[in-house]
């Protein structure tokens, strides 16, 4: 007897469900490991022509807006550490971007020691340029070299503007 005359019998189920449950279970039969690797294959194949075609404009968008806060972090900082050094350093803190333009990083630096306090490099993707390459803070937070200018930082079709504010060293970042 099978499990559709067995099923019927006890449950009273509809033949079309049992049919299904019969084939599902009654048969054993499977895949070759031929089979299987043909579908490996093919499925390899999609995805070497898939990967290259993909958009990284996303991953190079949080390049540019990482560079951007960074920079804009550490300028923030360099002012920081100027106001707070004031009476032992009267020299003040510098950001010396590195290179020329486009720039490949730069260094936060102790001006009285000559101190190398950071240094960051800019991704590859990334885009750094500035007309002035110091920008140093004095002891009243002021910038005191690099007045008037500003800092643009872009990868594709993304892009940053920083500037500061000469008589209070406020750093200002836009971006698109």
């Amino acid at each position: 007897m099978t499990i559709n005359h067995i099923a019927r019998q006890e449950r009273g189920w509809p033949s079309a469900i049992l049919v299904l449950i019969e084939s599902c279970v009654m048969k054993k039969e499977g895949y070759t490991f031929t089979e299987l690797m043909v579908v490996v294959l093919i499925m390899g194949v999609m995805a070497a022509v898939a990967i290259p075609r993909l958009q990284f404009k996303v991953i190079r968008h949080k390049e540019a807006d990482s560079a951007a806060r960074k920079l804009v972090s550490d300028l923030r900082r360099a002012r920081s550490l100027a106001l707070r050094d004031a009476a032992s350093n009267s020299a003040g803190y510098r950001i010396h971007l590195i290179g020329s333009a486009p720039f490949s990083g730069y260094n936060l630096t102790h001006v009285g020691t000559v101190e190398i306090m950071d240094t960051v490099t800019f991704d590859t993707h990334v885009t750094v340029t500035s007309g002035i390459v110091n920008y140093k803070f004095g002891p009243l937070g002021n910038l005191t070299h690099g007045a008037g200018g500003q800092i643009e930082i872009s990868s594709e079709d993304q892009s940053y503007s920083i500037s500061i504010v000469v008589a209070t060293g406020a750093v200002i970042l836009t971006g698109s």
